[in-house]
C-alpha cells in the first residue's frame, strides 16, 4: 500500500516568506520612524518634515510592492501583510506620543509627521501598481 504524501498548494513557501518578510519590516520599521521622529523630526523644521514624508511614504510603498512583485501573495495576504502592514509602518510616529501632550505651538508639525507620509504611501501605491 502507498503512502500518499502531503503536498502544499502552489505558492504556499512564497506566502510564508512574504508573511515573515512583512513581519520583520513591520519590527524594523516602526524602530526606525520612531527614531527618526523622536530624535529629528520634531526638533526639525518644517521643510525636512515635508521631505522626509515624502521620501519615508513613498519610501515604504516601494519597498511593498517589489516584495508583493516578488514573492506574488494571495490578495489576503497581500492585503493584511502587504498594503496593512506598509499603511501601518508609514506612519513614522504612530504610538510615539499620546495626541494629549503635543503643546499647541508642535500641532502642526506632528500633524505632517503623522499624515503626510500616510499621503504620500496610498498615492504611492496607487501609482507603484500600474509602473512597477
Amino acid at each position: 500500500m502507498k503512502s500518499k504524501q502531503m503536498t502544499l498548494p502552489p505558492n504556499t513557501t512564497k506566502t510564508i516568506i512574504f508573511i515573515l518578510i512583512s513581519l520583520a519590516g513591520l519590527y524594523i520599521f516602526r524602530k526606525i520612524g520612531w527614531f527618526v521622529s523622536r530624535n529629528f523630526l520634531y526638533s526639525s523644521s518644517i521643510i525636512i518634515v515635508i521631505i522626509f514624508g515624502i521620501i519615508w511614504g513613498s519610501g515604504i510603498a516601494y519597498v511593498f510592492r517589489l516584495l508583493i512583485n516578488k514573492l506574488e501573495p494571495n490578495i489576503v495576504i497581500k492585503i493584511i501583510f502587504g498594503y496593512g502592514v506598509g499603511t501601518y509602518v508609514s506612519i513614522p510616529n504612530y504610538g510615539l506620543l499620546a495626541q494629549s501632550t503635543i503643546p499647541n505651538q508642535a500641532e502642526i508639525k506632528h500633524f505632517l509627521i503623522s499624515y503626510l507620509p500616510l499621503l504620500i504611501y496610498i498615492v504611492s501605491c496607487v501609482i507603484f501598481g500600474f509602473i512597477i
